[in-house]
């Protein structure tokens, strides 16, 4: 089963996919913790956006983290 939660900042996903991952037995997969764990552990374009986007404070391109998704 797949979930997906979209919405603004401040609009309540992670509290609704905390309450949904307590009742239903499921992970939480967010695309913040994925662009985290690039620019952590991967040394190659990916993991250097990453941490450029973290470091400005910026957003990942769509391109990018589709990439991060599909690797997933």
């Amino acid at each position: 089963m797949h979930i997906v939660l979209y919405g603004p900042e401040g609009a309540g996903k992670g509290t609704q996919a905390k309450l949904l991952s307590e009742k239903l037995h499921l992970p939480i997969l967010t695309s913040g913790d994925l662009v985290r764990e690039a620019a952590e552990k991967d040394t190659g374009l990916i993991g250097e956006v990453c941490r450029r986007a973290l470091k400005e404070g910026k957003y990942v391109p769509d391109s990018e983290m589709f990439v991060l998704w599909k690797q997933r």
